[in-house]
């Protein structure tokens, strides 16, 4: 990737301990787009490529030890959190190690292997992660308010509750190759009395 290319995809954003850990293969990180607010950006894809359990989702131990950090890193700043992936903590169930796809062989003399379905990262990906972990480290970090993604190619909103009333909202939109057509348009609101609302207004 250029570099533009990188920044318009929100690369640029990759921990660059991470990024240099994973030889370039890491492809989640988090903003702050706003005081208060912290942004994270999961890579839910099932590199190990096994056709069939593939197509669904997991996250890999390494991304899964980063996540935690920035959770708690969020928490200690006060910051509301909204997490963001392809595959929902439904479709999380992929348990196929990203080293199933096989090392990485020649240089293609444009910076790419040869064989692009292989695993560029060194680290061991195991153990790897499925809905379940990812639901109970949620539910550890009470300012975890919405995790927001796709796949599943429904619109729906779920609760994942916790305790004291504590939990966060699963928010599910269809893609845009479904009909109709539509899209969600998603709001978080400051209650201004120790509460947030989270809208969802679905546009056609």
């Amino acid at each position: 990737h250029t570099k533009r290319a990188r920044l318009a995809h929100g690369f640029a954003l990759v921990d660059k301990a991470e990024e240099k850990a994973s030889n370039g293969a890491a492809g989640y990180y988090d903003w702050s787009p706003k005081p208060g607010l912290r942004f994270i950006v999961l890579d839910t894809v099932s590199e190990g490529g096994v056709a069939g359990p593939s197509a669904d989702g997991n996250v890999d131990d390494p991304q899964f030890r980063w996540l935690e950090r920035q959770l708690a890193a969020a928490t200690a700043r006060d910051e509301a959190i909204v997490i963001f992936s392809h595959h929902a903590i439904p479709s999380l169930t992929a348990n196929v190690p990203d080293e199933a796809a096989g090392k990485c062989g020649a240089d293609d003399g444009h910076g790419h292997p040869t064989d692009p379905g292989c695993d560029p990262d060194p680290r061991d990906s195991r153990p790897i992660h499925l809905g379940d972990d990812l639901k109970a480290l949620m539910l550890r970090y009470p300012h975890v308010v919405a995790w927001v993604a796709g796949h599943s190619h429904i619109n729906d909103i779920e609760a994942f509750p916790g305790q004291k009333g504590r939990g966060f909202w699963s928010v599910r939109t269809s893609a845009e190759a479904d009909w109709p057509m539509q899209n969600r348009l998603v709001e978080l609101m400051d209650n201004e009395d120790g509460t947030l609302s989270i809208f969802g207004t679905i546009l056609d």
